[in-house]
């Protein structure tokens, strides 16, 4: 019940906090494997409501919470997908990820290599041509050749 009040006030409530904020707990507490409240399915909630979705910060929080599911398998199909999304432009038409946080794009890719074996496993098997972010496509080069995935070669 808990989990199911979280997720409606993730897609509804007014608030930007607390919609972020209902997306992070849900994330720590539920789906975590060491999580106090641990409930297995957590991903594919998660995952849905990301696909329903419009609000950025939800989305990106979402996309982080990800790499933490115990449900491994879940969260790495989740996390290629949103990696091989095409960047979003803002009402402003100004590009959304100029900010202070990395490309959604990027974050997913950085999830796929935290996740262990099935993130490294999709990491590896990714057509680089479907990657369409420019700085996600550089981390996946980069991490494909042992560098630093941060590094600009």
């Amino acid at each position: 019940r808990e989990l199911d009040s979280l997720e409606r006030v993730a897609q509804s409530s007014p608030s930007a906090d607390e919609r972020v904020e209902a997306v992070f707990t849900a994330g720590i507490y539920f789906g975590r494997p060491d999580g106090s409240k641990h409930v297995p399915g957590v991903a594919a909630r998660l995952a849905r409501l990301y696909r329903n979705s419009g609000d950025h910060a939800v989305r990106f929080v979402l996309v982080k919470m990800m790499a933490l599911q115990g449900d491994q398998a879940v969260a790495a199909a989740f996390l290629a997908e949103v990696a091989q999304e095409p960047g979003v432009a803002s009402p402003r038409g100004r590009s959304i990820d100029r900010g202070f946080a990395p490309p959604i794009q990027v974050q997913a890719v950085a999830g796929l290599e935290r996740l262990g074996v099935p993130g490294k496993a999709l990491l590896q098997s990714l057509d680089l041509e479907s990657i369409t972010e420019p700085r996600a496509k550089q981390r996946l080069i980069n991490i494909r050749a042992g560098r630093s995935p941060d590094s600009l070669k």
